[in-house]
């Protein structure tokens, strides 16, 4: 098993994984506790800026408060106008029904991106059942007891999927890691910056977030947490996640009731875990493949080049003759008088 390094730590990878049985119910509890304390919230004097508010019935006495701009103030009617435009604007980037993977990871905000890559080396497929993935990330270390993080990634188009006979059960997995899905997240990135974005775009696979996000993200920025965006990632290109979805469709094709649900074992957790590969943007992937036909040109030009620098040069028309009449016997003198008549 892989080492963690860090500082003198010879750890496993897959220390900070946990037991994998037990996992779904973490899952569950940590999401319930989130739903209670968002209700919590909304109790008494509420500090949520819900839906009424936003279409003009907010109470300026109510004085909340909002960091549009850079600096906690309270909000004002001008506010309300721009947050009511920032939904707008991000709505008109979701078509609904779901986001790509790749466009999460080209829609993230840069500080996400860094964060992603240099925390985030970890994602584990821990179990699938009714079109939803369940996915573990290892945690950054910054909040304390905490070791990992808990996605749920749900595939509406799963049934399309399992339907389409023309696919086998590998093309089929394939096909269905590029299609739009939907997400969530335990941490509390997800839940104070990105979770409204995700219900108003039509992506959030969780409770629907109906509260503006005033103060973390009042400019509705970004779509994904570093844990999120670690797990677009191996979306896209894990195969231990296709190989759980390629069971899952022969599962449901083969209407088999006892393995609808796909259970990950601990050894098979375990085994999955390596230090997964570079987060890619579109932008990284064109940036590659420039770079890639780049020094393809230069190889391709220095094999010319050598091949060139090889080749003897082409003799002139009078080495030529010289050379012939050498070889005829022709002294010189005959040689010159062949030269004199225009004989070469």
């Amino acid at each position: 098993m892989a080492a963690v390094k860090g500082k003198g730590s010879n750890q496993p990878a897959s220390s900070w994984l946990g037991k994998i049985r037990g996992s779904a119910t973490e899952a569950r509890e940590r999401f319930l506790a989130d739903g209670q304390q968002r209700a919590k919230a909304n109790e008494g004097a509420s500090v949520i800026l819900d839906p009424r508010d936003l279409s003009g019935e907010y109470d300026a006495g109510r004085l909340l408060y909002t960091t549009l701009g850079g600096e906690l103030r309270p909000i004002t009617a001008d506010d309300l106008a721009a947050f009511r435009q920032n939904i707008k604007t991000a709505g008109s980037r979701f078509k609904g029904g779901g986001i790509k993977a790749r466009q999460v990871l080209d829609l993230s905000l840069p500080i996400d991106l860094k964060r992603a890559r240099e925390q985030i080396k970890y994602a584990t497929p821990a179990g699938f059942s009714k079109g939803t993935l369940r996915l573990i990330t290892n945690a950054s270390g910054e909040t304390p007891g905490i070791t990992r993080h808990h996605l749920m990634v749900r595939f509406p188009l799963f049934d399309v999927a399992v339907n389409d006979a023309s696919k086998t059960t590998k093309q089929a997995a394939a096909w269905l890691v590029k299609q739009p899905l939907h997400y969530d997240c335990d941490c509390g990135r997800h839940r104070f910056w990105y979770r409204y974005i995700a219900t108003i775009g039509g992506f959030n696979a969780g409770r629907p977030e109906t509260g503006y996000p005033k103060i973390r993200n009042p400019g509705l920025h970004g779509v994904g947490c570093k844990h999120a965006l670690r797990a677009m990632s191996e979306v896209e290109s894990s195969a231990s996640i296709k190989n759980v979805l390629e069971r899952a469709i022969t599962a449901a094709r083969n209407k088999d009731v006892k393995r609808k649900d796909i259970q990950i074992r601990q050894d098979e957790a375990e085994a999955n875990i390596k230090r997964a590969g570079k987060i890619k943007t579109s932008e990284d992937r064109k940036s590659e493949n420039t770079k890639r036909r780049e020094r393809d040109a230069a190889r391709r030009a220095a094999k010319q080049a050598e091949k060139q620098a090889v080749q003897p040069a082409a003799a002139t028309p009078a080495q030529n003759f010289e050379a012939l009449a050498a070889s005829m016997g022709l002294t010189s003198a005959q040689i010159a008088a062949l030269r004199a008549a225009g004989g070469i």
